[in-house]
């Protein structure tokens, strides 16, 4: 259990990595998804201004939830769940009204000391938020081969979540509406 309360928060940021690396998931289709972010039109800002709060730079660890702009589709914004301004983050998928929208592949990176460590997730948003089934996987540093996937509900962690180890060890909590119970 403990480990999981590290990870979970750390998957809810769902690290980016490059195209080449993001193949090495093992789901070919993956690298098909990436390509299609090109296909989705970048917003306007006045779409975006009725987002708020919007996520202060930088944000530190404890701020409270956000609305966070995405590297790669600028004027597209997720809910930050604790994402930091710090880390880089990709979304490819539809940004709709200024938002995240359906499925899609988030990748986030960020630099502990001097290893990269990233997470390729794969989930839906709605509106925005995380919501239903994600998986993802954790590359690099100490977290290197983590494996997760559960459910959100409008943003907030709820239902099963199960975290494999590189070691074997499978741990498995439940939550709901963010809170594990």
């Amino acid at each position: 259990m403990k480990k999981l309360l590290i990870v979970l928060p750390l998957l809810v940021t769902l690290m980016s990595v490059n195209a080449t690396a993001v193949t090495s998931t093992g789901d070919d289709n993956v690298q098909e998804r990436v390509a299609l972010w090109h296909q989705y039109p970048i917003m306007e800002s006045s779409q975006t201004d009725a987002l708020t709060p919007k996520c202060r730079k930088p944000t530190r660890a404890g701020d409270p939830d956000c609305w966070l702009e995405l590297d790669n589709q600028p004027n597209c914004f997720v809910w930050s769940l604790g994402i930091l301004n710090k880390h880089e983050r990709d979304w490819y998928g539809e940004c709709r009204n200024g938002v995240a929208e359906g499925r899609g592949v988030l990748l986030t990176k960020w630099r502990e000391s001097r290893v990269v460590i990233s997470v390729v997730g794969e989930g839906k948003f709605r509106s925005g938020k995380a919501h239903e089934k994600w998986t993802g996987r954790f590359h690099g540093g100490t977290l290197d081969g983590i494996a997760m996937e559960g459910s959100f509900s409008n943003g907030e962690v709820h239902g099963k979540w199960t975290t494999r180890y590189p070691d074997g060890e499978v741990e498995t909590e439940n939550y709901v509406n963010g809170v594990q119970q």
